[in-house]
């Protein structure tokens, strides 16, 4: 059982933040897969090499659709922390809440669509869906720590007690 200072209030600082940290999640995932890519193809015996040009568009575009991706999956998850981790709980079951929510929500949030939907037959697998698993991964790796993260620097639950309702005279 978790210790609360008072009534349940949603901690609403995840929403705007979850955007946030999810664009940048989104970002260094995209690059990681594109390094990765390159790599790749560079090891290759009938390569023509790594191509600069092509280098650098790829990692504006994977930073353009990795950022936005990832904002909109950092809104879901957002909301999903607001309420799940509220302004209500002292600190330190903030932190380990968020820390292991940061490392669940954000993949389930991507694959439960697809996986409801019936559009990926997980009983299929073929390698062909690698990609999905990398996205999926990056955003365990990245969401546990920067969920973590957020949560030592949200404002600190009001003593037990406190009327927030309170007039000043």
């Amino acid at each position: 059982m978790t210790a609360s200072t008072g009534r349940w209030q949603p901690q609403v600082l995840w929403f705007p933040m979850g955007g946030l940290l999810g664009a940048v999640a989104g970002g260094v995932t995209g690059l990681v897969i594109l390094v990765v890519i390159q790599v790749v193809l560079a090891v290759q015996p009938s390569s023509g090499g790594i191509v600069l040009g092509d280098v650098v568009y790829g990692v504006v575009v994977v930073l353009v659709v990795g950022g936005l991706a990832g904002a909109v999956v950092g809104l879901v998850v957002g909301v999903e922390m607001a309420l799940l981790v509220g302004a209500h709980l002292p600190r330190d079951v903030v932190r380990r809440r968020a820390l292991r929510l940061g490392f669940v929500l954000p993949p389930v949030t991507m694959a439960a669509p697809f996986l409801l939907s019936g559009s990926v037959d997980l009983s299929a697998f073929d390698g062909r869906h690698v990609w999905g698993l990398m996205l999926l991964t990056g955003a365990t790796v990245l969401g546990g720590p920067l969920a973590g993260w957020l949560a030592a620097r949200l404002p600190a639950a009001p003593p037990a007690g406190a009327d927030h309702h309170a007039e000043v005279s």
